[in-house]
């Protein structure tokens, strides 16, 4: 175990928003040391449970902890696993170091055995994974848990760790001056919305989601040829931390997509620029990566159209965040992934047209009337109505397992458009309490993101989301250190 000496003082500071110093202290030893027996030999691997998981791992190698030496063969991120070969991790040794299973919070336990389940693919065994939690919470005890919730929400917000693990994420773009932040929120090649909710609120940090709109969102759609028809919503969102120097962006693009055809994903990992999954390419587990996978090069694609514009309006650098990149994706996926992969994409397009998708919200449904009389508070309805939905249809028994539901449900049972949607899930992303996942329906036609809330032990009255936007706004008009004294 490491010793108090050696718990790493600039992580300390990065997670000083955990207020029990006792479960910072055992999150960051357990980590280190998860690290030390990976370098030493005692563990083959670590794979961290996506979503919050590769992100803490992240947040940790910026902040004074060392990655795991020859990381890319030795680390790996949950949410691609699907795409390593059944059994590419056997060895019939019973002497072998085990694979360590790792997730920040383990609460009822059925994460972590989803994660067990997803090793043993490639194990081929249960025997030598060792569960890793790096805290344990009692479920029963959901305080605890929507504290610790909002706790994490706040440190990644402070250290401008963007709480998505399945986009592309740009580098940070340091001391820009106010001036400019105000020019890019009235650029008219977007909308911009402030979404910054609790418990990111008064943090010195805040969000907003800029839709593209106009000749940048055309030039998108048209780079990404045939299927943008499947595109519903193209957006940037820009994460904001104020300093002495000025404010520090760091830019996610999310592309949100209609149901995405299994045929036409498998026919697409089949393109030799891809080439994935090679026998397995009906399996539902597969295919529900697949469209992650896909998910993520349209974000990719965006981050590049986005960034030369950047480039030519405003002479800020906004490049891909290639550590981020690299850890999400591993070794086996890293440079499929690419800008330029986006054109392989069309392999998706059904070769007759399928006249079911027409009933979906078509793109950039907002007209300039709904955008001018947009009120924040939206955000906190859709969120209140996501929690509504999901509450009064989950399951009651324990072990069904928490209940999903998805963007094209919510759209049509709270009357919303898909761009209205995304801004309440973006308050919910950011305060951790949305998890989104890539589910294939019951016949097995269709992939599609659902989302659920965090933890089956939270209640709708512990979650109060509160009033999006007014951050950015307010520290706009005041100077950096009188921001930083008053929060």
């Amino acid at each position: 175990m490491t010793s108090h000496t050696e718990v790493p003082l600039k992580l300390d500071r990065a997670l000083a928003s955990m207020s029990l110093t006792s479960q910072r202290f055992e999150l960051i030893t357990r980590l280190v040391s998860a690290i030390q027996d990976v370098d030493t030999g005692k563990a083959q691997r670590v794979v961290l449970n996506a979503r919050r998981m590769p992100l803490l791992y992240w947040l940790a190698s910026r902040n004074g902890v060392r990655p795991v030496r020859d990381q890319s063969r030795k680390v790996f991120c949950s949410r691609f696993l699907d795409f390593l070969p059944d059994g590419d991790w056997l060895d019939n040794d019973p002497e072998s170091p085990p694979t360590l299973a790792m997730d920040d919070v383990e609460m009822t336990g059925d994460t972590m055995e989803a994660l067990v389940g997803s090793i043993s693919r490639l194990t081929g065994k249960t025997e030598n994974i060792v569960k890793y939690p790096l805290l344990s919470v009692d479920p029963m005890d959901r305080k605890a848990a929507e504290r610790l919730h909002r706790e994490f929400a706040i440190s990644m917000a402070v250290n401008q760790i963007p709480y998505f693990s399945d986009f592309a994420i740009s580098r940070p773009v340091e001391g820009v001056q106010s001036a400019v932040v105000q020019q890019l929120l009235g650029d008219k090649s977007w909308r911009s919305v402030e979404v910054t909710g609790a418990p990111i609120s008064g943090s010195r940090a805040g969000v907003c989601s800029l839709f593209l709109t106009g000749e940048l969102g055309e030039q998108f759609m048209k780079e990404i040829g045939p299927v943008a028809r499947f595109v519903s919503v193209a957006k940037v969102r820009m994460f904001f931390t104020l300093s002495d120097t000025g404010f520090n962006l760091r830019f996610v693009p999310i592309v949100l997509t209609r149901p995405l055809p299994c045929e036409g994903l498998a026919r697409w990992l089949s393109n030799p620029q891809i080439d994935l999954a090679q026998g397995r390419r009906d399996n539902p587990e597969v295919l529900e990566a697949a469209a992650g996978l896909a998910t993520m090069i349209l974000s990719t694609k965006l981050l590049s159209v986005f960034s030369a514009y950047m480039r030519s309006q405003y002479q800020l650098e906004v490049g891909q965040d290639q550590d981020f990149v690299d850890l999400i994706l591993g070794e086996a996926l890293v440079g499929k992934a690419d800008a330029d992969k986006a054109q392989t994409l069309t392999d998706m397009v059904p070769i007759v047209a399928e006249p079911s998708l027409s009933r979906l919200d078509p793109v950039f449904i907002w007209n300039e009337k709904q955008w001018d009389s947009f009120d924040n508070h939206v955000g906190d309805d859709v969120l209140k109505g996501f929690y509504r939905e999901i509450l009064t249809t989950r399951p009651d028994q324990p072990g069904d397992g928490p209940r999903h539901i998805s963007l094209s449900r919510l759209s049509q049972t709270l009357n919303l458009s898909w761009e209205a949607l995304s801004v309440g899930l973006d308050v919910g992303n950011d305060g951790g309490w949305c998890v989104p996942r890539y589910y294939i329906d019951a016949d097995h036609k269709y992939v599609e993101r659902e989302y659920r809330v965090a933890e089956r032990t939270l209640d709708y009255d512990l979650l109060t989301p509160g009033r999006a936007g007014g951050c950015l706004a307010a520290i706009l008009t005041s100077k950096p250190a009188d921001f930083l004294r008053l929060n």
